[in-house]
C-alpha cells in the first residue's frame, strides 16, 4: 500500500471513519518505517510551528530589478501588467521555497522518539529492532530520518546498546562532547556529564571520536574522555554493567577504590573512618544484594564493622 497523505491527514485530525482507521492500521503493520513517518507527523503536528519573516517588499524590489536587467539585455520590451504579475508570481515562489525550506529543516532536526527515566530503568525497543537499556536519570533521543542512510540517536545519561547489524546504515551516538560510530555490537555509553564520559565495548567495534581525538575499541576494552582526552583501557571492567546485571566483582581492589564505586552505583555515601581498613585489598562477587547486604559481606570478609547514619554508611 502506497502512503495516502489524505487519509494520514485525515487520521491526524481524528476525522477517519471505522473503515479508514483499519486501512491505516494496516499501513503501520506493514513497516517500521511507516510506524516512524506516523510519530513524526503526530510530534510535527503538536509543535507549535515558527516561519521567518520576510520582507517582501525589498526582496520584490531587489529581485525584480534583476529580473528586469536580464530581460532588459536581450532586447524585449516589458509590458506593465506582467511587470506587476511576475512581482506577485516571484514573491510567492519566494515564500513557497521559504517554508518549504523551514519544514524540512525543522523535521530532519526533531526527534521523533524521545525516552526519559528518572528514578528507574527501562528497556527501549528502536524501529530497526536494536535494543536499548536505559539507566536511571537518562534520556534517549532517536533522530530522523532514522534506518536510512544512518541511525543516529543522542544519549544524556547512561545507556546499553545492543545494535542490529546494517551496514548500509551505520548506528551513531552523541554523547555531549563524543560521538560513538557502529555497525553492529553490544557497548555500554555513561555520559552524565562532559566531563566524565566513558565507553565500554562487550562485543565487536566501535569508533569513538572528540574532536581532536579518535578511539577504536574492540571486544572488552574501554574508554574514558576527561580533561578533553580519549584514554583507552584495555582490561575488561565487568562493572560497568553492573547497574544492568545486578553483579559487582572486585579483584584484588583497594577498599577505598570498593566504597568510591559502592557510594556511585548505589547512589548512596559509603565512607571509612578507622586508618586499619586503607590498606586493605578485597576480592569478592557481589550478586543482586543492596547496599547494607554488600557492606555485610565487605566488612565480615575484612573483619571491619559499618553502621548507617544520615550522611551515609560508614566503615569502621
Amino acid at each position: 500500500m502506497k502512503t495516502n497523505w489524505e487519509l494520514l491527514a485525515k487520521y491526524l485530525h481524528g476525522e477517519c471513519s471505522a473503515e479508514e482507521i483499519t486501512e491505516v492500521e494496516m499501513w503501520l503493520q506493514q513497516s517500521v518505517k511507516n510506524q516512524a513517518l506516523l510519530n513524526s507527523l503526530k510530534q510535527y503536528k503538536a509543535k507549535p510551528k515558527q516561519f521567518p519573516v520576510v520582507n517582501f517588499d525589498e526582496f520584490k524590489e531587489k529581485d525584480w530589478q534583476r529580473i528586469l536587467a536580464k530581460v532588459s539585455d536581450k532586447g524585449h520590451r516589458i509590458n506593465p501588467w506582467y511587470n506587476t504579475y511576475f512581482k506577485i508570481a516571484a514573491s510567492i515562489t519566494f515564500l513557497i521555497m521559504s517554508l518549504g525550506l523551514v519544514y524540512y529543516l525543522a523535521v530532519r532536526s526533531e526527534p521523533f522518539m524521545i525516552v526519559e527515566t528518572s528514578n528507574a530503568t527501562k528497556e527501549v525497543w528502536l524501529p530497526d529492532s536494536t535494543y536499548v537499556v536505559l539507566n536511571k536519570n537518562s534520556k534517549l533521543e532517536v533522530m530522523k530520518p532514522y534506518n536510512l542512510k544512518e541511525r543516529k540517536v543522542k544519549l544524556n545519561g547512561e545507556a546499553y546498546f545492543q545494535v542490529r547489524p546494517n551496514k548500509q546504515a551505520p548506528f551513531s551516538i552523541e554523547s555531549h562532547s563524543l560521538t560513538t560510530t557502529v555497525l553492529g555490537t553490544t557497548f555500554n555509553i555513561k555520559a552524565y556529564s562532559d566531563s566524565a564520559i566513558n565507553v565500554s565495548v562487550e562485543e565487536g567495534r566501535v569508533l569513538v571520536e572528540s574532536a581532536n581525538d579518535r578511539a577504536v575499541l574492540s571486544k572488552e576494552m574501554s574508554v574514558k574522555y576527561t580533561h578533553r582526552k580519549l584514554i583507552i583501557d584495555s582490561r575488561y571492567n565487568s562493572n560497568q554493567l553492573a547497574w544492568k546485571t545486578g553483579i559487582i566483582r572486585f579483584e584484588n581492589e583497594s577498599i577505598q577504590y570498593v566504597v568510591e564505586f559502592l557510594s556511585e552505583h548505589y547512589d548512596r555515601k559509603v565512607s571509612i573512618s578507622t586508618e586499619k581498613a586503607h590498606d586493605q585489598k578485597i576480592t569478592v562477587e557481589l550478586k543482586q544484594l543492596t547496599l547494607e547486604e554488600a557492606l555485610e559481606v565487605i566488612t565480615f570478609t575484612l573483619d571491619l564493622n559499618f553502621r548507617d547514619s544520615p550522611e551515609g554508611f560508614e566503615i569502621y
